[in-house]
Order: structure tokens, then C-alpha cells, then sequence
């Protein structure tokens, strides 16, 4: 029931209870004027008792009704804290998630460049290097796993809305933040294929030592905007905590204070900052698209 409503209701039975005492003290009054003058102490009597029986059932009637309404506000504030549970959860669930899909195509990533720096040793004792064994499949599968983690997530912001309507701009940085990590993420997968899928005439593989830093270069591309993603949905999960718990633990988490003034933080409290920061990251031409980011590369010979 709406605190209105309780307030209508408290003032229609304080009126009904006032109308009652005003017609009782008149029928009483009516009597006393009307009757025997013998009466009158056993009036009076039994008026002080009639009272008395009066104000007693109004004291339990209040009573109840303070009780009921007690009772309703506690179970009122049990559902609120039942429901702000599960949209946490529901967060908690959905953004590790994200988080765990992120990290398993960055550890990946790292058997890539262990396997290469591995054949660099090989090639440097004039070994025999055999097959490649990282698999450019499992990677693209793990990247695919990022994609969808991320675009629950971003439904996420939109489901639960209502909580606080400036939630909104994380879907906003989730999608400028996702092209980022598309980009960066095409041109890692080109030279993957480039390095572990390209073999000689006779079905060796070519490996050359600049792989290695040609790898790892397009790792660190892919590893910032990793770790920018990781960032904002820790952003997330710190707004979401104190929008509906705060309240209940009466404290709030602070936001992440990286050292480079450059890095965006996904602040509720800033949020038309925050979108004009966002805005100019994007039109600074950070993406990472196939072409521009190959482009971007030093790429020697094969001969």
C-alpha cells in the first residue's frame, strides 16, 4: 500500500472516530438533561464506565492496526530486500561471466606466444620444429564466448534499468568498448592465421623468429582492450552493488582511480562526463579494423 493511501485511510478512521464521540457526548448530554434527576449518578456512573469501555477499545484498536501496518511495512521491506537480492545476483552471475570469458581468451592467447618463443629457441639450435599446436579454431570459439557473455551483459543494463536510470551508459561503453575489442581482436586472429596456419610447398612450417615479435604485438592490442573491458564491467559491478545494497550496509564502494587521467571510469555520478569521454574515444580512431590495425604493423618478409 502506497504511503498515500495509509495517510487516507489514517484520517478517514480519525474522522469516523471523532464523529463518533461527538454523537455519543450528544446522546449522553440529550439523556442527562431529559432525565430524573435520581438518575444522574447512576448516569454518570455509567457514562465514566461507557468511557472508560470506549477509550480502552480504541487504545486496542490501535494497537492492532499499528501491528498490521508494522507487519505489512516488514514484509514490504522483505520483498525490496528479496528482489534487490536477486537482481544482484542476477548481476553477479551475468558479469562473471563476462569476466571468466575474458580471461579464458586471454590465457589462450598466451599459449600462442609461449609455443612461438619456444620455437625461437628451436630455430635458434637449428632444431626441427615440426607442427604447430596452437589452434586458431579454439581461439576464435573462445572470442565467440566473450561476444555472447558481452551481449548479456549489455541486455543486463537495459533489463534492470529501473534501479537507476543512469545504468544506461554502461550499455554505451559496453558497445563502443566491444568494437574496440572486435578490431583488436581481428587483426591478433589474421596473424594467427598468418603464423600457425601457413605452411611451405612441402607442408612444413616456415617458422621465422619474427613471429615472435610480430605476435606478441598484436597481443598487446588485444590485451588493452581486454583489460579496458574487464575495467568497465568492475565499473559496472561497483554500481550496481551500491545502488542496491548501499542502503542496506549504509556504505558505497568507491570507483576504480587508475593513474593515467586518460582512462575512462564508467562513474554514475559523472555520467554526462563520462559520454562526452566516450564519445571522444570512439571518434579517435582507437578501433582496431582489420586493414588499419595490419597497416599499423611492421610486417618483414617471409624470404
Amino acid at each position: 500500500m502506497s504511503d498515500e493511501r495509509k495517510d487516507e485511510h489514517k484520517n478517514e478512521r480519525k474522522i469516523a472516530v471523532l464523529l463518533g464521540s461527538i454523537a455519543a457526548v450528544g446522546l449522553y448530554t440529550y439523556v442527562w438533561i431529559t432525565s430524573d434527576e435520581k438518575l444522574h449518578s447512576s448516569l454518570l456512573s455509567g457514562g465514566v464506565t461507557l468511557i472508560s469501555a470506549i477509550v480502552g477499545l480504541y487504545i486496542v484498536s490501535y494497537q492492532l492496526r499499528r501491528q498490521g501496518e508494522n507487519t505489512a511495512d516488514s514484509n514490504q521491506q522483505s520483498e525490496k530486500l528479496k528482489l534487490k537480492k536477486d537482481i544482484y545476483l542476477d548481476v553477479l552471475e551475468t558479469s562473471d561471466e563476462a569476466s571468466t570469458a575474458l580471461g579464458a581468451l586471454y590465457r589462450y592467447t598466451l599459449k600462442g606466444v609461449g609455443e612461438l618463443r619456444e620455437h625461437r629457441v628451436i630455430e635458434e639450435n637449428k632444431g626441427d620444429h615440426g607442427q604447430p599446436q596452437f589452434s586458431v579454431k579454439k581461439l576464435a570459439r573462445r572470442y565467440e564466448a566473450v561476444s555472447q557473455a558481452m551481449l548479456k551483459l549489455s541486455d543486463l543494463t537495459e533489463k534492470w534499468k529501473i534501479v537507476d536510470p543512469r545504468i544506461s551508459i554502461f550499455q554505451k561503453a559496453f558497445a563502443v568498448q566491444n568494437e574496440f575489442l572486435r578490431g583488436a581482436f581481428a587483426t591478433f586472429l589474421t596473424g594467427c592465421y598468418r603464423y600457425f596456419r601457413s605452411f611451405d610447398a612441402s607442408g612444413k612450417w616456415p617458422f621465422q623468429n619474427f613471429f615472435v615479435a610480430d605476435y606478441e604485438a598484436r597481443l598487446t592490442m588485444l590485451t588493452n582492450e581486454i583489460t579496458c573491458m574487464q575495467a568497465y564491467i568492475y565499473d559496472f559491478r561497483v554500481a550496481m552493488q551500491n545502488a542496491l545494497l548501499g542502503e542496506l550496509f549504509k556504505e558505497k564502494l568507491p570507483m576504480r582511480k587508475p593513474v593515467d587521467p586518460n582512462i575512462v571510469v564508467i562513474d554514475l555520478d559523472k555520467c554526462e562526463e563520462v559520454e562526452a569521454r566516450l564519445e571522444e574515444v570512439k571518434k579517435s580512431g582507437k578501433t582496431f579494423d582489420t586493414e588499419a590495425g595490419l597497416a599499423s604493423l611492421t610486417t618483414p618478409s617471409w624470404n
